[in-house]
Protein backbone atom coordinates (compact mmCIF):
# COMPACT_ATOMS: atom_id res chain seq x y z
CA UNK A 1 0.00 0.00 0.00
CA UNK A 2 1.23 3.00 -0.80
CA UNK A 3 1.65 5.68 1.71
CA UNK A 4 0.09 9.27 0.73
CA UNK A 5 1.51 12.17 2.73
CA UNK A 6 -0.42 14.96 4.09
CA UNK A 7 0.12 18.15 5.30
CA UNK A 8 -1.60 20.89 6.99
CA UNK A 9 1.54 23.83 7.05
CA UNK A 10 3.89 24.69 4.42
CA UNK A 11 7.22 22.50 4.14
CA UNK A 12 10.18 24.17 3.19
CA UNK A 13 11.98 22.92 0.71
CA UNK A 14 15.58 22.81 1.55
CA UNK A 15 17.05 19.65 -0.62
CA UNK A 16 19.10 20.05 -3.62
CA UNK A 17 17.38 20.00 -6.62
CA UNK A 18 17.74 16.52 -8.69
CA UNK A 19 17.29 15.98 -12.40
CA UNK A 20 14.22 14.65 -13.76
CA UNK A 21 14.51 13.51 -17.19
CA UNK A 22 12.33 10.84 -17.97
CA UNK A 23 13.62 7.31 -18.02
CA UNK A 24 12.81 3.71 -18.52
CA UNK A 25 10.29 3.55 -21.55
CA UNK A 26 7.90 0.83 -21.21
CA UNK A 27 8.57 -2.14 -24.22
CA UNK A 28 5.33 -1.52 -25.35
CA UNK A 29 2.84 1.47 -25.24
CA UNK A 30 -0.37 1.32 -24.13
CA UNK A 31 -2.55 2.43 -27.34
CA UNK A 32 -6.43 1.12 -26.21
CA UNK A 33 -8.88 3.62 -25.96
CA UNK A 34 -11.56 3.52 -23.15
CA UNK A 35 -14.58 5.04 -21.91
CA UNK A 36 -18.39 5.47 -23.90
CA UNK A 37 -18.99 8.37 -26.65
CA UNK A 38 -21.47 9.68 -28.54
CA UNK A 39 -20.61 8.85 -32.05
CA UNK A 40 -22.72 10.16 -35.33
CA UNK A 41 -22.15 7.01 -38.32
CA UNK A 42 -23.88 9.20 -40.45
CA UNK A 43 -24.39 13.59 -39.73
CA UNK A 44 -25.00 16.11 -42.59
CA UNK A 45 -21.83 16.06 -43.53
CA UNK A 46 -21.86 12.69 -44.95
CA UNK A 47 -23.65 14.28 -47.70
CA UNK A 48 -22.47 17.37 -49.76
CA UNK A 49 -23.02 19.08 -52.85
CA UNK A 50 -21.31 16.81 -55.34
CA UNK A 51 -20.58 13.58 -53.12
CA UNK A 52 -21.58 10.80 -50.77
CA UNK A 53 -18.93 10.14 -48.04
CA UNK A 54 -18.02 6.55 -48.91
CA UNK A 55 -16.39 6.25 -45.23
CA UNK A 56 -19.98 6.67 -43.90
CA UNK A 57 -22.04 5.31 -46.43
CA UNK A 58 -22.48 1.90 -48.43
CA UNK A 59 -24.38 3.23 -51.94
CA UNK A 60 -26.40 0.55 -54.22
CA UNK A 61 -27.62 1.23 -57.78
CA UNK A 62 -27.53 5.49 -58.86
CA UNK A 63 -28.18 6.92 -55.61
CA UNK A 64 -26.36 10.22 -55.72
CA UNK A 65 -25.76 13.48 -54.08
CA UNK A 66 -27.36 16.51 -55.45
CA UNK A 67 -27.51 19.98 -53.68
CA UNK A 68 -26.57 18.43 -50.64
CA UNK A 69 -28.97 15.78 -50.57
CA UNK A 70 -28.92 12.29 -51.64
CA UNK A 71 -31.60 11.40 -54.42
CA UNK A 72 -32.74 8.16 -55.54
CA UNK A 73 -33.87 8.16 -58.17
CA UNK A 74 -35.58 6.37 -61.30
CA UNK A 75 -32.61 5.18 -62.57
CA UNK A 76 -32.67 2.17 -61.21
CA UNK A 77 -34.83 -0.33 -59.87
CA UNK A 78 -32.94 -0.96 -56.04
CA UNK A 79 -31.56 1.67 -54.32
CA UNK A 80 -30.03 1.66 -51.15
CA UNK A 81 -27.50 3.50 -49.05
CA UNK A 82 -26.41 1.67 -45.91
CA UNK A 83 -24.07 2.71 -42.89
CA UNK A 84 -20.63 1.49 -42.44
CA UNK A 85 -20.71 1.48 -39.13
CA UNK A 86 -22.79 -0.65 -36.84
CA UNK A 87 -25.08 0.31 -33.44
CA UNK A 88 -24.11 -1.65 -30.48
CA UNK A 89 -25.74 -2.36 -27.34
CA UNK A 90 -23.64 -1.39 -24.43
CA UNK A 91 -25.89 -1.50 -21.45
CA UNK A 92 -23.22 -3.48 -19.62
CA UNK A 93 -21.08 -0.50 -19.37
CA UNK A 94 -24.01 1.81 -17.61
CA UNK A 95 -24.86 3.17 -21.08
CA UNK A 96 -28.46 3.81 -22.10
CA UNK A 97 -29.21 4.73 -25.25
CA UNK A 98 -28.40 1.96 -28.39
CA UNK A 99 -29.59 4.51 -31.10
CA UNK A 100 -31.08 8.20 -32.08
CA UNK A 101 -32.38 7.93 -35.89
CA UNK A 102 -33.54 11.45 -37.49
CA UNK A 103 -33.78 11.70 -40.88
CA UNK A 104 -35.81 13.62 -43.43
CA UNK A 105 -37.21 12.50 -46.39
CA UNK A 106 -39.23 14.02 -49.65
CA UNK A 107 -41.20 11.73 -51.40
CA UNK A 108 -41.36 13.68 -55.16
CA UNK A 109 -42.80 10.16 -57.00
CA UNK A 110 -43.86 6.61 -56.63
CA UNK A 111 -43.54 4.04 -59.33
CA UNK A 112 -46.56 1.77 -59.23
CA UNK A 113 -45.67 -1.31 -56.31
CA UNK A 114 -42.70 1.31 -55.48
CA UNK A 115 -42.19 1.32 -51.49
CA UNK A 116 -39.01 3.07 -49.18
CA UNK A 117 -38.04 1.37 -46.25
CA UNK A 118 -35.59 2.61 -43.31
CA UNK A 119 -34.32 -0.95 -41.88
CA UNK A 120 -32.23 -1.56 -38.72
CA UNK A 121 -30.70 -4.21 -36.85
CA UNK A 122 -29.16 -5.30 -39.93
CA UNK A 123 -26.23 -8.07 -39.70
CA UNK A 124 -24.37 -7.38 -43.01
CA UNK A 125 -24.46 -4.86 -44.62
CA UNK A 126 -26.12 -6.75 -47.89
CA UNK A 127 -28.88 -7.79 -45.73
CA UNK A 128 -32.85 -6.35 -47.44
CA UNK A 129 -35.66 -4.89 -45.84
CA UNK A 130 -37.17 -7.86 -44.02
CA UNK A 131 -33.77 -10.09 -43.24
CA UNK A 132 -34.48 -12.33 -39.62
CA UNK A 133 -33.78 -10.56 -36.44
CA UNK A 134 -34.30 -6.81 -37.88
CA UNK A 135 -36.80 -4.39 -37.92
CA UNK A 136 -38.15 -1.71 -40.28
CA UNK A 137 -39.95 1.46 -40.99
CA UNK A 138 -42.02 1.34 -44.36
CA UNK A 139 -43.27 4.39 -46.27
CA UNK A 140 -46.01 3.66 -48.93
CA UNK A 141 -47.94 5.29 -51.44
CA UNK A 142 -51.61 4.62 -52.93
CA UNK A 143 -51.28 6.76 -56.23
CA UNK A 144 -54.91 6.79 -56.49
CA UNK A 145 -56.17 8.39 -53.05
CA UNK A 146 -52.43 9.61 -53.03
CA UNK A 147 -52.16 9.70 -49.89
CA UNK A 148 -49.10 7.76 -47.76
CA UNK A 149 -49.25 4.73 -45.21
CA UNK A 150 -46.36 4.11 -42.22
CA UNK A 151 -45.95 0.71 -40.80
CA UNK A 152 -43.56 -0.78 -38.51
CA UNK A 153 -42.28 -4.08 -38.28
CA UNK A 154 -39.79 -7.06 -36.91
CA UNK A 155 -38.40 -9.75 -38.27
CA UNK A 156 -37.99 -12.96 -36.32
CA UNK A 157 -37.04 -16.92 -37.33
CA UNK A 158 -40.72 -17.36 -37.72
CA UNK A 159 -41.46 -14.15 -39.68
CA UNK A 160 -42.97 -11.26 -39.71
CA UNK A 161 -45.00 -9.34 -36.77
CA UNK A 162 -46.32 -5.90 -37.42
CA UNK A 163 -45.58 -3.82 -34.93
CA UNK A 164 -47.77 -0.68 -35.84
CA UNK A 165 -49.99 -1.93 -38.60
CA UNK A 166 -49.86 0.43 -42.33
CA UNK A 167 -51.75 3.43 -41.47
CA UNK A 168 -52.75 6.64 -43.31
CA UNK A 169 -50.74 9.83 -42.15
CA UNK A 170 -53.03 12.40 -43.76
CA UNK A 171 -50.05 15.10 -42.89
CA UNK A 172 -47.19 13.18 -45.29
CA UNK A 173 -47.80 14.88 -48.83
CA UNK A 174 -45.88 14.50 -52.52
CA UNK A 175 -43.30 17.26 -51.96
CA UNK A 176 -43.53 17.43 -48.61
CA UNK A 177 -40.63 17.70 -46.25
CA UNK A 178 -41.29 14.86 -43.17
CA UNK A 179 -39.02 14.04 -40.09
CA UNK A 180 -38.57 10.42 -39.64
CA UNK A 181 -37.11 10.00 -35.79
CA UNK A 182 -36.36 6.55 -34.47
CA UNK A 183 -35.47 5.74 -30.58
CA UNK A 184 -34.13 2.50 -29.27
CA UNK A 185 -32.84 1.96 -25.44
CA UNK A 186 -30.72 -0.57 -24.68
CA UNK A 187 -33.54 -2.61 -22.95
CA UNK A 188 -34.30 -2.77 -26.57
CA UNK A 189 -37.74 -0.90 -26.36
CA UNK A 190 -38.45 1.29 -29.42
CA UNK A 191 -40.28 4.71 -30.31
CA UNK A 192 -40.95 6.12 -33.49
CA UNK A 193 -42.47 8.52 -34.36
CA UNK A 194 -43.15 11.32 -37.83
CA UNK A 195 -43.38 15.09 -37.91
CA UNK A 196 -43.80 16.75 -41.94
CA UNK A 197 -43.14 20.28 -42.24
CA UNK A 198 -45.60 22.49 -41.02
CA UNK A 199 -47.47 20.15 -38.52
CA UNK A 200 -47.88 21.32 -35.08
CA UNK A 201 -46.55 18.58 -33.23
CA UNK A 202 -45.12 14.98 -34.57
CA UNK A 203 -47.07 11.81 -34.30
CA UNK A 204 -45.83 9.34 -32.81
CA UNK A 205 -46.41 5.81 -34.13
CA UNK A 206 -45.01 3.59 -31.36
CA UNK A 207 -44.10 3.99 -27.65
CA UNK A 208 -41.79 1.85 -25.33
CA UNK A 209 -42.23 -1.44 -27.83
CA UNK A 210 -40.45 -4.11 -26.72
CA UNK A 211 -38.33 -5.68 -29.45
CA UNK A 212 -38.23 -9.18 -30.05
CA UNK A 213 -35.05 -9.02 -32.35
CA UNK A 214 -31.69 -7.78 -31.51
CA UNK A 215 -31.64 -3.99 -32.78
CA UNK A 216 -27.84 -3.89 -32.96
CA UNK A 217 -26.46 -3.75 -36.51
CA UNK A 218 -26.47 -1.48 -39.97
CA UNK A 219 -28.85 0.85 -40.84
CA UNK A 220 -30.25 1.19 -44.21
CA UNK A 221 -32.13 3.52 -46.04
CA UNK A 222 -33.80 0.95 -49.36
CA UNK A 223 -36.04 2.53 -52.35
CA UNK A 224 -37.71 -0.34 -54.25
CA UNK A 225 -38.82 0.70 -57.81
CA UNK A 226 -37.82 3.70 -59.72
CA UNK A 227 -39.13 6.05 -57.16
CA UNK A 228 -37.95 10.13 -57.00
CA UNK A 229 -37.24 10.76 -53.22
CA UNK A 230 -34.56 12.59 -51.78
CA UNK A 231 -32.92 12.43 -48.08
CA UNK A 232 -31.44 15.02 -45.97
CA UNK A 233 -29.62 16.06 -42.87
CA UNK A 234 -29.64 11.94 -42.01
CA UNK A 235 -28.45 12.37 -37.90
CA UNK A 236 -27.92 8.63 -36.88
CA UNK A 237 -26.39 8.57 -32.99
CA UNK A 238 -24.64 5.71 -31.57
CA UNK A 239 -22.40 4.58 -28.64
CA UNK A 240 -18.80 3.18 -28.70
CA UNK A 241 -17.39 2.23 -25.61
CA UNK A 242 -13.69 0.47 -25.97
CA UNK A 243 -11.91 -1.05 -22.54
CA UNK A 244 -8.60 0.25 -21.62
CA UNK A 245 -5.61 -1.67 -20.40
CA UNK A 246 -4.22 0.90 -17.81
CA UNK A 247 -3.18 1.51 -13.88
CA UNK A 248 -4.06 3.06 -10.78
CA UNK A 249 -1.00 4.72 -9.04
CA UNK A 250 0.11 7.21 -6.82
CA UNK A 251 3.84 8.59 -6.83
CA UNK A 252 4.20 10.67 -3.62
CA UNK A 253 8.20 11.53 -4.69
CA UNK A 254 9.61 9.94 -1.25
CA UNK A 255 12.34 8.58 -3.25
CA UNK A 256 14.09 11.32 -4.35
CA UNK A 257 12.58 10.80 -8.03
CA UNK A 258 9.40 9.17 -9.40
CA UNK A 259 8.68 5.68 -11.08
CA UNK A 260 9.52 6.27 -14.95
CA UNK A 261 8.06 3.32 -15.82
CA UNK A 262 4.73 5.10 -14.86
CA UNK A 263 6.00 8.78 -15.69
CA UNK A 264 7.92 10.83 -17.91
CA UNK A 265 8.88 14.52 -17.58
CA UNK A 266 10.74 16.65 -19.31
CA UNK A 267 11.44 20.68 -19.03
CA UNK A 268 13.55 23.66 -21.11
CA UNK A 269 15.17 26.00 -18.99
CA UNK A 270 13.48 30.18 -18.83
CA UNK A 271 16.22 33.23 -18.71
CA UNK A 272 15.96 33.05 -15.26
CA UNK A 273 18.05 30.94 -13.06
CA UNK A 274 17.45 28.55 -10.75
CA UNK A 275 15.62 27.11 -13.65
CA UNK A 276 14.57 23.42 -13.14
CA UNK A 277 11.88 20.68 -13.08
CA UNK A 278 13.14 18.65 -10.39
CA UNK A 279 12.15 16.85 -7.11
CA UNK A 280 12.96 18.40 -4.16
CA UNK A 281 11.93 17.26 -0.53
CA UNK A 282 9.89 14.55 -1.59
CA UNK A 283 7.84 17.22 -3.90
CA UNK A 284 8.00 18.00 -7.99
CA UNK A 285 8.91 21.42 -8.20
CA UNK A 286 8.66 23.68 -11.37
CA UNK A 287 11.39 26.24 -10.67
CA UNK A 288 10.78 29.48 -13.03
CA UNK A 289 10.47 26.58 -16.12
CA UNK A 290 9.67 27.71 -19.00
CA UNK A 291 8.05 24.30 -21.32
CA UNK A 292 7.64 21.10 -18.59
CA UNK A 293 5.54 18.70 -18.09
CA UNK A 294 4.77 15.26 -16.22
CA UNK A 295 2.96 12.88 -18.59
CA UNK A 296 1.44 9.38 -17.65
CA UNK A 297 3.05 6.71 -19.70
CA UNK A 298 -0.67 5.18 -20.27
CA UNK A 299 -3.28 5.78 -22.10
CA UNK A 300 -6.63 7.26 -20.06
CA UNK A 301 -9.93 7.86 -21.17
CA UNK A 302 -12.00 8.05 -17.65
CA UNK A 303 -9.76 8.75 -15.28
CA UNK A 304 -9.04 10.85 -11.74
CA UNK A 305 -6.25 12.75 -11.40
CA UNK A 306 -5.46 13.90 -8.32
CA UNK A 307 -2.49 16.24 -6.38
CA UNK A 308 -1.53 18.99 -3.69
CA UNK A 309 -0.17 22.00 -4.58
CA UNK A 310 2.23 22.59 -1.57
CA UNK A 311 3.62 25.88 -2.63
CA UNK A 312 3.47 28.49 -5.28
CA UNK A 313 4.81 31.81 -6.07
CA UNK A 314 1.97 34.66 -5.81
CA UNK A 315 4.73 37.51 -5.74
CA UNK A 316 7.97 38.23 -7.58
CA UNK A 317 11.15 38.49 -5.41
CA UNK A 318 14.54 40.32 -5.94
CA UNK A 319 17.65 40.75 -4.87
CA UNK A 320 19.04 43.65 -3.29
CA UNK A 321 20.41 44.83 -6.98
CA UNK A 322 16.68 44.26 -8.17
CA UNK A 323 17.65 41.91 -10.46
CA UNK A 324 14.35 39.15 -10.57
CA UNK A 325 15.33 36.05 -8.68
CA UNK A 326 11.80 34.27 -9.14
CA UNK A 327 8.33 35.32 -10.69
CA UNK A 328 4.62 34.80 -9.62
CA UNK A 329 3.24 31.42 -11.22
CA UNK A 330 1.60 32.38 -14.66
CA UNK A 331 -0.17 29.62 -15.05
CA UNK A 332 -0.42 25.20 -15.61
CA UNK A 333 -2.42 23.25 -17.72
CA UNK A 334 -3.84 19.54 -17.08
CA UNK A 335 -4.40 18.07 -20.63
CA UNK A 336 -5.62 14.90 -21.97
CA UNK A 337 -6.00 12.69 -24.87
CA UNK A 338 -2.39 14.32 -25.50
CA UNK A 339 -0.97 12.10 -28.47
CA UNK A 340 2.65 11.06 -27.08
CA UNK A 341 4.44 10.93 -24.30
CA UNK A 342 7.45 13.69 -25.19
CA UNK A 343 5.22 15.75 -27.46
CA UNK A 344 6.32 19.23 -26.51
CA UNK A 345 4.15 21.76 -24.10
CA UNK A 346 3.52 23.89 -27.39
CA UNK A 347 1.89 21.27 -29.44
CA UNK A 348 0.12 20.25 -26.52
CA UNK A 349 -1.26 23.62 -26.50
CA UNK A 350 -1.86 23.53 -29.74
CA UNK A 351 -3.19 20.01 -30.44
CA UNK A 352 -4.57 18.84 -27.38
CA UNK A 353 -7.33 19.40 -24.90
CA UNK A 354 -6.54 20.66 -21.71
CA UNK A 355 -7.61 23.07 -18.89
CA UNK A 356 -5.98 26.31 -18.28
CA UNK A 357 -5.48 27.46 -14.91
CA UNK A 358 -4.12 30.77 -13.86
CA UNK A 359 -2.91 32.77 -16.91
CA UNK A 360 -1.84 35.47 -14.58
CA UNK A 361 -0.82 38.38 -17.10
CA UNK A 362 2.94 39.01 -16.39
CA UNK A 363 4.11 42.71 -15.58
CA UNK A 364 4.88 44.67 -12.79
CA UNK A 365 1.26 45.41 -11.78
CA UNK A 366 0.63 41.64 -11.31
CA UNK A 367 3.47 40.73 -9.42
CA UNK A 368 1.98 41.30 -5.73
CA UNK A 369 -1.89 40.72 -6.39
CA UNK A 370 -2.28 38.60 -9.17
CA UNK A 371 -5.38 39.58 -11.80
CA UNK A 372 -7.78 38.27 -13.60
CA UNK A 373 -6.93 34.29 -13.08
CA UNK A 374 -9.27 32.03 -13.96
CA UNK A 375 -10.10 28.63 -16.07
CA UNK A 376 -9.94 28.43 -19.89
CA UNK A 377 -10.67 24.75 -21.62
CA UNK A 378 -8.81 24.28 -24.87
CA UNK A 379 -10.03 22.17 -27.40
CA UNK A 380 -7.23 22.55 -30.26
CA UNK A 381 -6.55 20.27 -33.55
CA UNK A 382 -3.62 22.89 -35.00
CA UNK A 383 -5.14 26.12 -34.19
CA UNK A 384 -6.20 27.60 -31.09
CA UNK A 385 -10.11 26.95 -30.23
CA UNK A 386 -11.10 27.75 -26.77
CA UNK A 387 -14.56 25.85 -26.53
CA UNK A 388 -15.37 28.09 -23.29
CA UNK A 389 -15.35 31.43 -22.24
CA UNK A 390 -12.60 32.69 -19.65
CA UNK A 391 -14.08 31.78 -16.23
CA UNK A 392 -12.86 33.65 -13.23
CA UNK A 393 -11.70 32.40 -10.29
CA UNK A 394 -14.07 34.24 -7.70
CA UNK A 395 -14.87 31.17 -5.39
CA UNK A 396 -11.19 29.35 -5.13
CA UNK A 397 -8.45 31.36 -6.23
CA UNK A 398 -5.26 29.34 -5.70
CA UNK A 399 -3.03 32.62 -6.67
CA UNK A 400 -4.33 33.98 -3.70
CA UNK A 401 -1.99 35.00 -1.10
CA UNK A 402 -4.00 34.19 2.32
CA UNK A 403 -3.45 30.36 0.62
CA UNK A 404 0.58 31.23 1.47
CA UNK A 405 1.33 28.38 3.71
CA UNK A 406 -1.61 26.00 3.17
CA UNK A 407 -1.16 22.76 0.63
CA UNK A 408 -4.19 22.79 -2.12
CA UNK A 409 -5.89 19.83 -2.86
CA UNK A 410 -6.96 19.45 -6.61
CA UNK A 411 -8.93 16.56 -8.60
CA UNK A 412 -9.63 16.32 -11.96
CA UNK A 413 -12.04 13.91 -13.53
CA UNK A 414 -13.24 12.81 -16.78
CA UNK A 415 -15.90 10.55 -17.28
CA UNK A 416 -17.15 10.07 -20.47
CA UNK A 417 -16.69 13.37 -21.71
CA UNK A 418 -17.63 15.32 -18.39
CA UNK A 419 -14.63 17.19 -17.11
CA UNK A 420 -15.13 18.67 -14.07
CA UNK A 421 -12.33 20.24 -11.78
CA UNK A 422 -12.36 20.26 -7.35
CA UNK A 423 -10.24 21.94 -5.26
CA UNK A 424 -10.32 22.68 -1.50
CA UNK A 425 -7.81 22.96 1.41
CA UNK A 426 -5.86 20.04 2.76
CA UNK A 427 -7.78 18.24 5.76
CA UNK A 428 -11.38 19.55 4.48
CA UNK A 429 -13.32 16.81 4.81
CA UNK A 430 -15.69 17.45 1.53
CA UNK A 431 -14.66 18.31 -2.14
CA UNK A 432 -18.45 20.00 -2.79
CA UNK A 433 -19.31 21.38 -6.08
CA UNK A 434 -16.52 21.40 -8.76
CA UNK A 435 -15.40 24.75 -9.52
CA UNK A 436 -15.04 24.18 -12.95
CA UNK A 437 -17.09 21.50 -15.53
CA UNK A 438 -18.01 20.96 -19.47
CA UNK A 439 -19.07 18.49 -21.56
CA UNK A 440 -18.12 17.35 -24.41
CA UNK A 441 -20.02 14.32 -24.79
CA UNK A 442 -17.04 12.26 -25.84
CA UNK A 443 -14.27 10.71 -25.02
CA UNK A 444 -10.45 12.25 -25.85
CA UNK A 445 -8.28 9.09 -25.22
CA UNK A 446 -4.38 9.54 -24.83
CA UNK A 447 -2.00 10.72 -22.42
CA UNK A 448 -2.34 12.86 -19.38
CA UNK A 449 -0.22 15.14 -18.15
CA UNK A 450 0.03 18.13 -15.61
CA UNK A 451 2.30 21.72 -17.92
CA UNK A 452 3.89 25.12 -18.03
CA UNK A 453 4.82 26.87 -21.49
CA UNK A 454 6.62 29.82 -20.82
CA UNK A 455 9.49 31.81 -22.26
CA UNK A 456 12.89 30.64 -23.60
CA UNK A 457 13.95 34.04 -23.58
CA UNK A 458 13.88 37.50 -22.58
CA UNK A 459 10.13 39.55 -23.48
CA UNK A 460 10.75 42.33 -25.66
CA UNK A 461 9.19 44.29 -22.16
CA UNK A 462 11.24 42.71 -20.16
CA UNK A 463 12.06 39.91 -17.94
CA UNK A 464 9.40 40.71 -15.50
CA UNK A 465 7.09 40.00 -18.57
CA UNK A 466 8.22 36.07 -19.00
CA UNK A 467 5.53 33.47 -18.30
CA UNK A 468 6.99 31.04 -15.93
CA UNK A 469 6.06 27.80 -13.85
CA UNK A 470 6.49 28.26 -10.31
CA UNK A 471 4.53 25.36 -7.84
CA UNK A 472 5.04 22.65 -6.54
CA UNK A 473 3.32 19.51 -6.41
CA UNK A 474 3.00 15.53 -4.42
CA UNK A 475 0.65 12.64 -3.96
CA UNK A 476 0.41 12.72 -7.68
CA UNK A 477 -2.65 10.07 -8.47
CA UNK A 478 -4.35 8.65 -11.60
CA UNK A 479 -7.26 6.26 -11.62
CA UNK A 480 -8.91 4.73 -13.90
CA UNK A 481 -12.84 5.42 -13.68
CA UNK A 482 -14.20 3.03 -16.13
CA UNK A 483 -17.66 1.15 -15.92
CA UNK A 484 -16.35 -1.83 -13.83
CA UNK A 485 -17.86 -4.33 -16.66
CA UNK A 486 -15.08 -2.77 -18.91
CA UNK A 487 -12.39 -1.83 -17.20
CA UNK A 488 -9.02 -3.76 -17.18
CA UNK A 489 -6.73 -2.91 -14.88
CA UNK A 490 -2.69 -3.92 -14.97
CA UNK A 491 -0.42 -5.31 -12.86
CA UNK A 492 1.66 -2.26 -11.14
CA UNK A 493 4.67 -2.02 -12.80
CA UNK A 494 7.83 -1.95 -10.74
CA UNK A 495 9.64 1.12 -9.22
CA UNK A 496 12.15 2.35 -11.28
CA UNK A 497 13.72 5.70 -10.59
CA UNK A 498 13.85 8.17 -12.98
CA UNK A 499 17.19 9.24 -12.03
CA UNK A 500 20.60 9.14 -13.88
CA UNK A 501 22.95 6.76 -11.88
CA UNK A 502 26.09 8.49 -12.36
CA UNK A 503 29.18 6.24 -13.68
CA UNK A 504 31.91 6.14 -10.65
CA UNK A 505 35.40 7.71 -11.66
CA UNK A 506 37.89 5.08 -12.56
CA UNK A 507 41.10 5.14 -10.21
CA UNK A 508 43.60 5.00 -13.27
CA UNK A 509 47.29 4.21 -12.15
CA UNK A 510 49.91 4.41 -14.27
CA UNK A 511 53.16 1.50 -14.07
CA UNK A 512 56.19 2.65 -15.21
CA UNK A 513 58.97 0.44 -16.74
CA UNK A 514 62.24 1.54 -18.28
CA UNK A 515 62.06 -0.58 -20.90
CA UNK A 516 59.86 2.02 -22.20
CA UNK A 517 62.63 4.61 -22.72
CA UNK A 518 63.66 5.90 -26.20
CA UNK A 519 67.38 5.23 -25.07
CA UNK A 520 66.72 2.26 -23.73
CA UNK A 521 65.07 0.87 -26.89
CA UNK A 522 67.44 1.95 -29.30
CA UNK A 523 69.98 0.06 -27.24
CA UNK A 524 68.45 -2.84 -26.95
CA UNK A 525 67.13 -3.08 -30.35
CA UNK A 526 64.09 -3.54 -29.62
CA UNK A 527 61.34 -0.26 -30.29
CA UNK A 528 58.88 -2.38 -29.97
CA UNK A 529 59.13 -3.38 -26.37
CA UNK A 530 60.04 -7.20 -27.40
CA UNK A 531 63.19 -9.29 -28.88
CA UNK A 532 61.34 -11.67 -29.98
CA UNK A 533 59.21 -9.96 -32.81
CA UNK A 534 58.53 -10.78 -36.40
CA UNK A 535 56.76 -9.71 -39.46
CA UNK A 536 56.47 -6.33 -40.88
CA UNK A 537 56.37 -3.98 -37.89
CA UNK A 538 59.62 -5.73 -36.66
CA UNK A 539 62.13 -5.29 -39.46
CA UNK A 540 60.58 -1.95 -39.93
CA UNK A 541 62.21 -1.04 -36.12
CA UNK A 542 65.20 -2.56 -36.43
CA UNK A 543 66.21 -1.47 -40.16
CA UNK A 544 65.60 2.68 -39.43
CA UNK A 545 68.56 3.28 -36.60
CA UNK A 546 71.11 0.84 -38.68
CA UNK A 547 70.56 2.57 -41.63
CA UNK A 548 70.89 6.32 -39.51
CA UNK A 549 74.17 5.25 -38.40
CA UNK A 550 76.11 4.18 -41.93
CA UNK A 551 75.36 7.08 -43.00
CA UNK A 552 77.61 9.30 -40.90
CA UNK A 553 80.59 8.10 -41.40
CA UNK A 554 80.02 8.45 -45.35
CA UNK A 555 79.10 12.10 -45.00
CA UNK A 556 82.08 12.87 -42.92
CA UNK A 557 84.56 11.16 -45.97
CA UNK A 558 82.71 13.17 -48.48
CA UNK A 559 83.36 16.34 -46.70
CA UNK A 560 87.02 15.53 -45.74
Amino acid sequence: MVKVKKYKLLIAAAAVAVGVAGAGLLPNAVTAKAGSSEVYIASSTSIDDTSINSGDFLTTGKVAAENGKAKFNTLSEKEKLTTKTKAFNLKEYGVTTLLDFSSTLNFSSFAEDGNFSMAFGLNNLKNETGAEDSFAVKVNYDSASKKFSIGVSEYTKDGEISVYAPTVIGAIKINRDVTFKVFVDTDCNLTVSVLPTGASSETKLVSGYGLNVNPEGYISYVSSGRNEITLSDPQILVYEYDAPETIDYTETFDKNGYNSNVFYSASTASPITPSSLSVENGALRFKNTAAAYISTRYKYSNFELSFDITDMARTATFDDNGNVVSLINSWFGIAFGVNSIDETPDTTTRYSTWLQLGRVVPGVENFVKPANVHYLLWDNNGNWNNVTDPQYMTDFNPWSTKYDGEVINVKFAVTDGLVELFMKIDGDPDWGEPYFTYDFGKVKTGYVRIFTAGNTGIETKGIEYNDVGNFTIDNLSIKDTDHENAKTLLPTPEYKSNLWVKTPDYDYKTKPDDKDLIGNKISSGDMNGSSAKSGCASSVGLSLPLIALAAIPFIKRKKK
